[in-house]
């Protein structure tokens, strides 16, 4: 780099490549889970190269990586996804002429078989009679509302009438943040019929806490 004012990229070191990412590809302009995803998968490689002494990255063998990742195996997710951040920094690394091959290069790890169940429209309606039956609605219309839109938990908590809930159009309106666009749609008429129940602003409120 022509600037290094803190001297950071002459090391050349794990510490050095991350802020490499960064300034190609700025963290910073993410959305802010994008943010703590990274984070999560960075940290453990510089807490390894801070035990390591910091070594430079052309100093990394093989087995030292293969040895990282396989002491992880016992955490298939957190391991792939160290993974994908090591091998996504050393590509930086090498486009930097840092260091000419990777030592990820070739690990592999296999995730365990996912079972997925799939719901229908009968577990559905179930659940929903389910939360019905012990007064607790706001779980009711947050099963309808999932079931409709597929979007996180946490975010449709947050959605409010008039905002991300359009009654009169009886659509949902909300930004995505992957595609830098507003996705528009349409709900049943029985999930319409629920949301013109009440006219708070939060769509979702717990009956327990308020």
């Amino acid at each position: 780099r022509s600037t290094d004012p803190d001297g950071i990229f002459k090391r050349r070191d794990m510490h050095a490549a991350v802020k490499l990412w960064d300034e190609t590809d700025p963290w910073s302009a993410k959305a802010r889970n994008t943010q703590i995803n990274y984070q999560d998968k960075v940290s453990p490689l510089l807490m390894w190269s801070e035990a390591a002494g910091r070594h430079n990255l052309d100093r990394i063998s093989r087995s030292a990586a293969r040895a990282l990742i396989n002491n992880m195996r016992d955490r298939p997710y957190q391991a792939r996804g160290v993974l994908w951040a090591a091998r996504k920094i050393m590509s930086y690394a090498i486009d930097e002429g840092w260091i000419e091959r990777d030592p990820f290069r070739g690990i592999k790890i296999s995730l365990p078989k996912a079972h997925i169940s799939l719901w229908s429209q009968h577990d559905v309606d179930m659940y929903v009679e389910a939360a019905h039956a012990v007064e607790l609605s706001s779980i009711a219309r947050l099963i309808r509302i999932e079931w409709e839109l597929g979007q996180r938990i946490s975010d449709v908590a947050k959605f409010r009438r008039g905002k991300e809930y359009d009654h009169a159009k009886g659509c949902f309106r909300f930004w995505q943040q992957k595609t830098q666009t507003y996705l528009e749609l349409p709900v049943r008429p029985e999930l319409q019929e629920d949301l013109a129940g009440d006219n708070q602003l939060f769509l979702v409120i717990d009956e327990l806490t308020g």
